[in-house]
């Protein structure tokens, strides 16, 4: 029989995982990446068996990191001839992988942001000359009172 040593993440890495998933990442990919951070290159087979993924879920994760441009992947020649195994590797260190998920997250906060200004914009021109709204009674700080009422209703 043929015994292979099975890698198991530690609690800091399923932690770092978890963080990953959190910021919107999907699970096969934070999996993953977490995964390649201390192996040089793994060829999927290694990846499927060790951090209990199902192939397609490793190809999925693989080609989103590709696109995005965190990990690069080679073909090695089978040992038993025949089909070429895939193998990947991270193409920048996890440093930066962190830093673009970090612009991408600041990104789309801002742009929430500026939906959210031009929301007290549009309800400003819609509820102005309306006696019965009474946060116009104050002007513009009235409007920010009220818009963090809704914020604070929401939760």
């Amino acid at each position: 029989m043929i015994e292979k040593l099975l890698q198991i993440f530690t609690e800091k890495e399923e932690e770092f995982v978890n963080l990953l998933i959190e910021t919107g990442l999907p699970k096969n990919v934070a999996k993953t990446l977490v995964y390649l951070v201390n192996i040089p290159a793994a060829p999927q087979d290694n990846i499927v068996t060790d951090i209990e993924i199902r192939w397609c879920e490793t190809s999925l994760a693989s080609n989103y990191m590709i696109i995005k441009g965190g990990i690069d992947r080679r073909l090695i020649p089978s040992l038993k001839g025949g089909r070429r195994m895939k193998a990947y590797k991270l193409a920048m260190p996890i440093t930066e992988i962190v830093d673009d998920i970090e612009k991408q997250k600041k990104k789309k906060v801002c742009n929430q942001v500026e939906l959210v200004k031009k929301m007290r914009d549009f309800l400003w021109i819609l509820c102005s000359g309306r006696l019965d709204v009474p946060w116009l009674w104050t002007g513009a700080e009235g409007l920010k009172n009220a818009v963090e009422q809704l914020c604070i209703d929401s939760e």
